[in-house]
């Protein structure tokens, strides 16, 4: 997996629900990356001792000597390790501004970054100029994904806590892994000031909205629909109830499909084919057979099992030592 890692500059470690081994999988990379200063930062908040939703013990975040730290100036007030401040940034966190600061000894940290797309990716033009390679910890369930235009590649971190039954958590993991190998669309007519550009068979039309309404217009002869942001349930129901089908629909990356199962069904019965503008690559998938709500998989069997659906490389971070 270090490997892998170590191909691009910036990496981030996503969690597909809340207690799927993300923090531990960040834990292994940092201890396992030789050669390298490593820049850590977070969308948001993590590292907290304890889990706000279920109030039980979480793995910390390990830092040591020579890594470049992100995180909000509040923080920094009780850490458990000595540090250089690096830089002062005026990007704003709920805990004051982000502070770059290298680390001296050892200890563990909470990550407070950035939560804004522009904020996280000015910190790491940043970071950039301090450390050689910079890991992005995700934030529950954005799945960084309202960032991910800031990363070169992602690890995906899945387990027992998104669902009791095995077959339902390798169902959602192997769905958000076909979503990255979306096909890319090469010729796109978004411009800046576009949400939407609608192509029929006669000609093609921008907007500067998503409004359902221009899609109904033009549904007897659509070819193509490219969109900003997210492909939202709402278009999905004016697809389904208008049938609108046999047409291309573009969306900017794979993290703009936030859709379940049900939903992706619903697109394919019509016709409709996904491509992508950008095409992130997703580098191994780490997975946790223990959930902190009382139950766990059968770690062998789950390996097994996931393995044989999703065509990927797959890691029980645990069993590969610290």
């Amino acid at each position: 997996m270090i490997e892998k890692i170590n191909k691009y500059p910036v990496v981030g470690i996503v969690g597909l629900a809340k207690n799927t081994g993300k923090t531990t999988t960040l834990n292994y990379i940092l201890n396992h990356v030789e050669d390298q200063v490593i820049g850590l930062t977070s969308i948001g908040l993590d590292g907290e001792s304890f889990d706000q939703i279920t109030y039980l013990p979480k793995p910390k975040v390990f830092v040591h000597p020579s890594m470049i730290i992100a995180t909000a100036k509040e923080v920094l007030k009780d850490v458990d390790f000595t540090y250089e401040v690096l830089e002062e940034t005026n990007l704003p966190t709920a805990l004051g501004v982000v502070c770059i600061i290298k680390i001296l000894s050892r200890g563990h940290i909470i990550l407070a970054g950035p939560t804004t797309n522009r904020d996280l990716n000015i910190l790491i033009h940043k970071m950039k100029t301090y450390a050689t390679q910079v890991l992005i910890d995700g934030a529950f369930n954005r799945k960084t994904f309202a960032s991910i235009e800031s990363m070169d590649a992602i690890i995906l971190a899945t387990g027992a806590a998104l669902s009791k039954e095995m077959k339902d958590t390798i169902e959602k993991t192997k769905q958000v892994v076909l979503s990255f190998r979306l096909p890319i669309e090469n010729h796109s007519y978004l411009k800046d000031q576009n949400q939407m550009v609608i192509h029929t068979k006669q000609d093609t039309f921008r907007y500067d909205h998503k409004q359902i309404e221009d899609i109904i217009k033009h549904k007897a002869h659509i070819k193509m629909i490219e969109i900003k942001g997210a492909l939202t349930v709402k278009m999905i129901e004016c697809f389904v109830k208008n049938r609108i089908k046999d047409f291309k629909l573009v969306v900017e990356d794979s993290t703009k499909l936030m859709l379940n199962i049900n939903q992706y069904e619903h697109l394919k019965q019509l016709g409709i084919n996904l491509y992508v503008l950008k095409q992130i690559p997703l580098i191994a998938l780490t997975i946790n057979p223990f959930s902190p709500m009382g139950y766990h998989y059968d770690k062998t069997e789950f390996y097994q099992e996931i393995k044989k659906h999703i065509d990927i490389n797959i890691y029980n971070v645990k069993e590969m030592g610290s």
